[in-house]
């Protein structure tokens, strides 16, 4: 992804995070706790183009009070 940060697992967790469920349930967790802070829902989606690219996309929506 052009212009997007990289995120810093070790910082986040506090540990070496090597494993990639291991970042993938810190990313849902950390997720679900924004979505509980905002009192949102939580929208996962597949995406695939028409050239075969696969990608994922969380979507948290809420309202604004």
């Amino acid at each position: 992804m052009t212009g997007a940060r990289e995120i810093n697992y070790e910082r986040i967790a506090g540990v070496n995070v090597t494993n990639q469920v291991t970042k993938l349930n810190i990313v849902k967790n950390l997720v679900e706790k924004i979505a509980e802070l905002l009192n949102a829902e939580i929208h996962y989606s597949y995406l695939l183009d028409h050239k075969g690219l696969e990608q994922r996309k969380i979507s948290i929506t809420y309202k604004e009070e």
